[in-house]
């Protein structure tokens, strides 16, 4: 009687559900309360786990790398070009996990393109799973052109509105330099911005230019010709602004989730960290989340997005992945950005008819 009181006493300790908690440091709405609270409810059910999520957002690429070496996140998700910068490295200097393949089975829906490259991988080892994916494109205003742009040389023409990122130098410096014929394969190399047309180029596009941030909004398509965009069409679908089928490809960007490394992380949270790859790779997250709430390009290739399938055909096989730069190459294209001239009077008077002062 003794031992089956004891015995007894002892069950409710061997359903006790562990508890853990899951870091995220991501970009915003990355990581939206109705998908932590699936997930949670998903890892209760597998593993019987008490899950706590806690995310923060990123600002900026060296918030990551902080946080990492810190070992205070499990998951972020840098952009492609910051994974083997010199200034982190998290590959080379051993800071990420690599991509447990029996776990994140959602692997097998992925358009290669985003997951067998350089970026993610070493020595055939996978290192992060794609999230979302996106052009940096150029969309015009069909009413004001006979013909649809081809090229970017028209960002460089003085008659035409026209608005880009405040926040992406680098990738209006890559504009400019394809819009001078400069070969995309070389957006990483200084030979590309060395002649004084380059500096002219960028000189005439900061005179007349205006300028958006984050994701350029309604309003921001109401004041120009042209617009960069993160998409392939207007915030609320206008059907007069079209996306221009640049014929010097598109720059493009993709962003990862990966797992930092951490060598206190037990064999239980490890897991968990890889399941939430997989659950961000799921088609109902990356419907919800990516396509819906970001709208963004998902990477799963079984999914249909609601864009015209010629202009997603076109940039897929277009499409000019950011250069991961070096140190020098960085502070040598912020060089050429900041020292060029600053707007004239008769700009300003321009500037401020169109409202954009």
């Amino acid at each position: 009687m003794k031992y089956i009181c004891l015995f007894v006493l002892f069950i409710p300790t061997l359903l006790l559900a562990k508890t853990e908690t899951l870091n995220l440091l991501v970009w915003k709405t990355y990581a939206p309360q109705k998908q932590q609270d699936n997930f949670i409810d998903y890892i209760k059910k597998k593993y019987n786990v008490d899950l706590k999520i806690n995310v923060k957002y990123a600002l900026t690429p060296h918030d990551f790398f902080n946080h990492v070496r810190a070992q205070t996140i499990d998951i972020f998700s840098p952009t492609h070009n910051l994974i083997n910068d010199q200034r982190f490295n998290f590959i080379e200097n051993n800071l990420i996990e690599p991509v447990n393949k029996e776990i994140v089975t959602n692997l097998k829906f992925l358009h290669p393109k985003f997951a067998n490259n350089n970026y993610i991988k070493k020595n055939n080892i996978l290192y992060g799973i794609p999230f979302s994916h996106g052009p940096y494109s150029l969309l015009y205003d069909s009413s004001k052109f006979s013909t649809p742009p081809t090229s970017w040389k028209i960002i460089l023409d003085t008659n035409l509105r026209i608005k880009i990122s405040q926040d992406h130098n680098e990738a209006n410096l890559y504009l400019i330099a394809m819009a001078l014929g400069k070969s995309p394969q070389k957006l990483a190399s200084n030979e590309t911005y060395s002649d004084a047309n380059f500096k002219k180029a960028v000189d005439s596009l900061k005179k007349k230019t205006a300028y958006w941030s984050g994701v350029p909004t309604i309003k921001d398509f109401m004041e120009t010709d042209l617009i960069t965009s993160w998409g392939f069409a207007h915030p609320n679908n206008n059907p007069k602004w079209k996306f221009a089928k640049t014929k010097e490809g598109i720059t493009s960007w993709i962003d990862y989730l990966v797992i930092a490394k951490n060598e206190k992380r037990s064999q239980l949270k490890a897991k968990i960290c890889q399941e939430w790859l997989n659950y961000a790779l799921s088609k109902q997250f990356q419907q919800q989340v990516v396509i819906n709430k970001i709208q963004s390009l998902t990477p799963r290739a079984d999914i249909k997005m609601n864009y015209s399938q010629s202009d997603l055909n076109f940039y897929y096989k277009n499409l000019i992945l950011w250069p991961t730069l070096t140190t020098r190459m960085r502070n040598y294209l912020k060089k050429i950005w900041e020292q060029t001239k600053p707007l004239t009077s008769d700009h300003e008077k321009t500037f401020r008819r169109y409202g954009y002062l």
